[in-house]
This record gives structure tokens, sequence and C-alpha cells, in this order.
């Protein structure tokens, strides 16, 4: 539901405001009727120039995501059918051939060049292959020395499929994965979500309400504190090949700026930060930049999201706007009208500057 800002500090729904305002119009006219009508208050004159008011700087907006479109997409996504498996370098494989014991052999292992060294007829290429092709290329291959070989290949660890995850969790990295695994298994993977000690008090150290999965360019609505905290199983979605996965900190006191700013990226914050001081640390906008500029404030799939006429402020007519740790300033090229507009724009660069950051965790691969 839309909600409008009238007030420093006062937000009023929609709906209900036409009436309020009546009343409040109504009170204001017959004060300054009586006022005007009473002989005996003097007009006091001053010198000094009336006080300016100055308007707050936004509109807020807050962001209410079609709950039914959200869980029609997390059924989709729970559906989703992996693609066929590919065999690539590193995959081990046991293999045998049926009523020939000579030719059985364990973890074979797929070389860097696609290969794998076999009995009888040497190196053999499968890389890329499905099992069932890189079975029927192998049975080609044996056709030379038997009649009829039935060949069994059955895959003992497979590296085709990963996921990155990295951020508050106790083994940051990369890990390769086979069969069907789910959110809840890849961060139990990643050893769970990082803890610490304050005031000898074990306290989690992840921000659940700002982590996300990215899959390709496309930011899955999957409510980490939902499935965690409150054990909503709708979105413990299955992982797929490349997923990436970021568990936010509880603890950093950062800021981002994104768009069209001479030097976007990511800021420690600091107390009293306006939008107007944080551009200028970002050494200021470009000259393809829109009047408007967006601040996210909240989680990713329910974010409250303040318009801002960065003009207005620059001019004094309207209040700088005061920001908070975790908020994402983001300025696009053009004037935008849709949540949906915003994000589209926003996503290239939001997804850049998360895998930037995510650079100093330096995963590796597991081993």
């Amino acid at each position: 539901m839309l909600k409008k800002t009238i007030s420093e500090g006062s937000i009023i729904n929609h709906n209900g405001s036409k009436f309020h305002l009546r009343v409040c119009l109504f009170q204001l006219s017959t004060f300054l009727l009586l006022f005007g009508c009473s002989a005996n208050i003097k007009q006091v004159t001053s010198d000094e120039p009336p006080t300016r008011f100055i308007p707050d700087a936004v509109v807020i907006e807050q962001v209410n995501i079609d709950d039914s479109s959200i869980k029609k997409r997390l059924a989709e996504l729970q559906m989703v059918k992996r693609e066929t498996y590919r065999v690539s370098p590193g995959d081990k494989f046991n293999m045998d051939v049926y009523g020939e014991k000579d030719l059985e052999i364990k973890e074979i292992i797929v070389k860097s060049d696609g290969t794998m060294s076999l009995p009888l007829i040497g190196d053999i290429n499968v890389a890329e292959l499905s099992i069932p092709e890189a079975v029927a290329s192998i049975e080609s291959a044996y056709r030379k020395y038997i009649y009829y070989p039935k060949v069994t290949l059955m895959p003992y660890e497979m590296k085709n499929s990963r996921f990155t995850i990295i951020g508050k969790v106790v083994m940051p990295g990369v890990y390769y994965f086979d069969g069907k695994i789910r959110v809840l298994d890849a961060i139990a993977k990643s050893k769970g979500l990082a803890t610490g000690l304050f005031d000898s008090n074990t306290v989690e150290l992840a921000d659940l309400e700002h982590s996300f999965i990215k899959r390709g360019s496309e930011l899955l609505p999957v409510d980490f504190a939902e499935l965690v905290h409150r054990g909503g199983m709708l979105m413990n979605i299955p992982i797929m090949d490349g997923d990436y996965i970021y568990i936010a900190s509880a603890v950093n006191r950062e800021y981002y700026m994104l768009g069209e700013l001479s030097d976007p990226g990511y800021y420690g914050y600091i107390e009293g930060l306006t939008v107007s001081k944080a551009i200028a640390k970002a050494k200021g906008v470009l000259r393809s930049a829109s009047k408007q500029l967006v601040v996210i404030r909240g989680s990713i799939t329910h974010p409250q999201v303040y318009k801002i006429d960065y003009n207005r402020i620059l001019s004094g007519e309207q209040r700088d706007f005061q920001l908070n740790a975790s908020d994402i300033v983001y300025i696009p090229k053009s004037n935008f009208a849709k949540w949906n507009d915003i994000m589209i724009q926003l996503m290239p660069t939001f997804s850049n500057l998360f895998f930037a950051a995510s650079m100093f965790d330096a995963p590796t691969p597991e081993e």
C-alpha cells in the first residue's frame, strides 16, 4: 500500500488521508477566520525576515510485492529441473564391463584435457558428454576387442555442478555437488552461519534480511530470515549449478553507492551521513544522471524506496536525507516509474558490486 510522508517522522495511510486532510483544512480555516475577525488582537510586525519552511526531501514508498506472485515464483523454483549432467575435468567414476573382471577399474579421473584412461583402449575423450553418451562411446571403443561389451559407468565424485557461498558462514567458498541439494544443505556444506561472542553470549553474525541468492541475472525471492528463523520451507529451493549465495554481515557498517556516479562502490558508514555527503564522497554524479535518485532500505525482498530530488536538496528547497548503515543509494540514467524499473536498471551493477566485495573473502574450491 502506498504511503506518503507529509511531515518529518509522520507517515499516513493514503486511503484515509483525504478525510483527515479535509478536517485539518476546516480547522485551519476556522482558526484563521476567528483570528481575522478579532478586533482586540494587534498585529505585530518585525524587521526580521520570516522563517523559511524547508520541506522533507522525500516521498516514502513502501514497496509491497504481491505475496501471491512471490509464492508462485517460489513454487516454480521448487519444481525446476536440473539440466542434463555433462562430464567435466576432475570428475571421478567407477567402471566395469560385464563378464570382464580384468577391466573393472575404480576412481577413474577425467583429466584436464577431458579424457579418461581405460584398460585396452587407452585415453578416450568424454568431456561434455552425458553419462549415457559416455557409456556409448566407451562401448564403441571396446567393440574392437570384445563382442557386445556392456559397460557400467558409475559417478563417484562429480565436479560439474558448483555453487558459491560467501559472507557470514563458517567456511565460505566454492562447493561442488551432485544430486539435488537445497538452500539449507548449501549452508550446512559451509558449516553453518558464523557466530561470535558478545557479553559472554553467542550471537549470530549474519544479517539474514539482506542476504540473497543470485541465479544468472535474477535475484531470487528467497527470504533467509523466514527460512532459518521461522522454518518457511517454501524458501528452501533446490540449488542449481552456478548459484551465488551471499550471507550479509550484521556487524559491518557499510552503505552502497550505485549508478551514475564517478566512483560507485561501497563505503564505510559514519553517523550523520547524508545523501549529499555520500555523493560528494563518490566524487559526484555523471552528466547522464537522472534528477531523481532513490535510497533503498530494508530487506531486498520487501524494501522501502525513498524517492529524492537531488537538485532540490542542492538548492535548499528540500532537506538533505539522512542515510543509515546498509542503505543503497542508486542514481539511474533516466526517471523511473515502478520498483521493477529500478531493479532492472540496478541489477547488473548491484550484482557486480557484491561479486567484487566477495573477492575479499577469497573463496577456494572445496577439495
